[in-house]
């Protein structure tokens, strides 16, 4: 079932979730209302739910809102991309032509003394791949001495991957409401993750943004990562898993939905600094 407040439609599965004021999510709810004493009121420890949110395109605020159970195993990835650079050759040649200049030769002969004969060979073959020489000449040389050049192999940070992550909600109806709200929350992912035509048709607008927050009650859940605002990437629906039943009404008996995500943008350090309730309703970890 929807309810409609605010401009904003709920929905919840079970019907019976105790998910908080749903209707006010667009307002400042960072803190719990003070009481007479001017303290805060203390909310009981309420089951943890996950809050999906659709945004509006230009006020950024939600449109409709999607409140269900917490599923068990969510895994978020966070992760870099890196390369490697070689520093051997370079090393070799700029050092030995470092003291050349700077010593007259006198290092460079020392150097060079305390190297084996296959050494001294590797650093000319050096010298001759960077000038361009023949790879499997070079390869048949280091393997007659049996021994290969020190690459001095280094990583190299390249940049931050953006992060995904996913759900899997098995939904089983135990009343007409219920298999109303799955089917409400199905219809309403399923179209939100589709981009709209311009009026000329000739161009795609973006699908709109989502929000996803763990929540207790009312209260955000800190032992739960913050995640960024994102777009829903995938969405794929499994009906009656267990057999192909259906109830009196034609609803199936159980409906899987796994949704996948991905964040609207890479991370920096400085987002997991940001503590502020403004913050966090940003999507900032």
């Amino acid at each position: 079932m929807a309810e409609t407040k605010n401009d904003i439609n709920i929905y919840r599965f079970p019907t019976s979730l105790e998910a908080g004021d749903l209707e006010n999510i667009n307002e400042d709810s960072s803190s719990n209302s003070p009481d007479s004493d001017g303290k805060k009121k203390k909310e009981k420890l309420k089951a943890p739910f996950i809050l999906i949110e659709i945004l509006d395109e230009l006020n950024k605020t939600a449109t409709d809102v999607i409140a269900m159970f917490a599923p068990s195993g969510f895994t978020i990835e966070d992760s870099g991309n890196y390369g490697s650079v070689n520093f051997g050759v370079a090393d070799s040649i700029s050092n030995l032509g470092r003291d050349v200049i700077q010593d007259a030769g006198a290092k460079t002969k020392g150097q060079i003394g305390k190297m084996s004969v296959a050494e001294s060979s590797l650093i000319t073959q050096a010298v001759l791949k960077a000038a361009g020489a023949d790879n499997e000449l070079m390869s048949v040389a280091t393997a007659r001495q049996k021994i290969v050049f020190n690459n001095k192999t280094t990583a190299t940070f390249e940049d931050m991957t953006i992060r995904t992550f996913s759900f899997t909600f098995k939904m089983v109806p135990v009343n007409n409401p219920d298999s109303e709200a799955i089917l409400k929350i199905e219809e309403t992912l399923r179209a939100n993750m589709y981009p709209e035509a311009s009026a000329s048709g000739y161009a795609l607008k973006y699908p709109p943004e989502f929000r996803v927050t763990f929540k207790r009650g009312k209260e955000d859940d800190k032992f739960m990562p913050k995640l960024m605002k994102c777009y829903l990437t995938s969405m794929s629906t499994q009906y009656n898993s267990n057999g192909n039943m259906f109830h009196s009404d034609g609803a199936p008996t159980d409906t899987t939905i796994t949704l996948n995500f991905q964040e609207t943008r890479q991370l920096r350090r400085g987002d997991f600094k940001k503590k502020t309730p403004e913050a966090a309703k940003e999507g900032a970890v």
